[in-house]
């Protein structure tokens, strides 16, 4: 049975959610699931992302040590939504189980303290982003302390942000073009990104521009991420 001080000896998932689900899409995409999961799996993902989600699918029991998949694995993959998250559920209980207990009631501080893992400094953050997104993801309660701490936000209704922007700036919108204004862009043609208009302001008036981001969102911490989307804008221009 591992003890309380070894489990602080172990480094816990640190990959960018978004890297971690988009992973799991991967896999999704793929018929049959591979008998071994490891790097070759995933050969748009960068390096680097790729050495941080290995480990990543290690401690969470997902791929046995030969690299086999493991019963869960096949539950984030194959199983219903609801499935999927009943078994990611059951994963955070399992590795974190003092740290779901900090989720509901608890403030960054609880949660960094009763987290169960003391990994190295700047590590550890970014362990907690990723259990905390990985949390909201299936459905756990946490509070609003530990959310907007974390950079993980909560759901918003269809279109509020739209509309509050629309009224603080009406001449941004971008369904009602102003005399002049050029929209570029429109629906993306790459799987698993959304686009979103980006203002620059001319002599002749207003151009909106849209770049490519992931349709499930990207933590500050991923850089990876954010060049991609950087990339994205340059190619489309």
């Amino acid at each position: 049975m591992e003890t309380h001080s070894e489990s602080k000896q172990v480094t816990p998932a640190y990959v960018s959610y978004s890297t971690f689900s988009n992973a799991l899409a991967t896999l999704r995409d793929l018929s049959p699931l591979p008998t071994h999961i490891d790097a070759s799996v995933f050969p748009t993902m960068s390096g680097s992302s790729r050495s941080h989600l290995m480990p990543a699918l290690s401690f969470l029991g997902l791929v046995h040590p030969d690299g086999r998949p493991t019963e869960d694995l096949k539950g984030l993959v194959a199983g219903s939504e609801e499935i999927q998250k009943k078994t990611l559920r059951t994963i955070l209980e399992k590795k974190y189980p003092g740290a779901v207990r900090a989720l509901a009631g608890g403030t960054p501080i609880t949660l960094k303290r009763d987290f169960g893992y003391d990994p190295a400094d700047g590590v550890k953050n970014r362990c907690i982003r990723f259990f905390t997104a990985a949390a909201k993801e299936c459905g756990l309660s946490i509070s609003s302390l530990i959310l907007n701490k974390s950079g993980v936000r909560r759901p918003k209704k269809a279109g509020s942000n739209r509309k509050a922007t629309a009224e603080r700036h009406p001449h941004r919108n971008p369904s009602n073009p102003a005399t002049g204004e050029v929209v570029h862009g429109g629906e993306s043609n790459i799987p698993g990104l959304k686009q979103v208009p980006i203002p620059v302001g001319t002599s002749s008036g207003l151009v909106l521009w849209s770049i490519g981001v992931p349709a499930s969102g990207y933590e500050s911490s991923d850089v990876e991420t954010f060049l991609a989307v950087v990339r994205t804008a340059l190619l489309n221009k």
